[in-house]
């Protein structure tokens, strides 16, 4: 009975060991990758976002109008659709 806790306990030693060296491998190679993928990546690309709020212009009438018909599509699609029940 001794032979076999003794064994269980190696088993789980090893397998929690090759998981702690895998996650700390995993853990090494990405900041390695994200301190690559900084450098590489100059700082004013970070910085400077490529369109500008100011740039952007949106009809938000239309916009408006659009937004309605598919809320509306989409509540007249739910309520004819064959699994909505209507607690009464």
């Amino acid at each position: 009975m001794n032979e076999l806790l003794v064994s269980g306990l190696e088993l789980m030693l090893i397998g929690m060991g090759s998981v702690f060296l895998f996650l700390s491998m995993l853990v090494l190679t990405t900041r390695i990758m994200s301190k690559i993928v900084m450098q590489l990546q100059s700082p004013v690309d970070l910085l400077q976002p490529s369109v500008l709020p100011s740039e952007i212009k949106i009809n938000t009438e239309t916009e408006d109008k659009r937004l309605i018909a598919v809320i509306s599509a989409a509540i007249h699609q739910h309520r004819n659709s064959p699994n909505h029940k209507i607690d009464k």
